[in-house]
């Protein structure tokens, strides 16, 4: 696959010409040439992602004590399934912040590294139902943060 060489000049190929603007596959809008979808600070990317994660349910309690029974011994997977139909209360918590625009990327991240500490750290026996376990884990780790910013 050959690569492409550009002059330097952002907007042009190599012979000089301009690149045409693409559309971006979410909302169709117009994007510079050699954009990204949903890097032009409008937030398209982080809608997408926080509609797709939403779609992810949350599994019922009977699957979510199989999944950490897994894990229990030892499969990764488990951990990966359960961080995954998970990933919406952390939307869920980062949104009901009302954060700026800067900040909401910041704060899914931070979210997303609780969640899985909160997987980790999760005994089935003692610490109740997995998901009001995750939420208490995850809005201190975002009040931690807002407050350091």
């Amino acid at each position: 696959m050959a690569q492409e060489r550009t002059s330097g000049r952002a907007g042009r190929d190599g012979g000089g010409r301009r690149k045409a603007a693409a559309r971006c596959k979410v909302g169709g809008r117009r994007k510079a040439a050699g954009a990204r979808c949903g890097a032009d600070g409008n937030g398209v990317g982080l809608r997408l992602y926080a509609r797709e994660v939403r779609r992810l349910a949350p599994p019922p309690p009977r699957e979510v004590r199989r999944l950490f029974a897994r894990l229990h011994h030892g499969d990764l997977h488990a951990l990966d399934e359960v961080v995954l139909r998970h990933l919406g209360l952390v939307v869920d918590a980062v949104e009901s912040r009302r954060v700026s625009g800067k900040q909401f990327p910041r704060l899914i991240e931070a979210g997303n590294l609780a969640l899985v500490r909160a997987v980790l750290r999760f005994r089935p026996g003692r610490d109740g139902e997995f998901a009001a376990y995750a939420m208490v884990c995850v809005r201190r780790v975002l009040a931690r943060r807002a407050a350091s910013t």
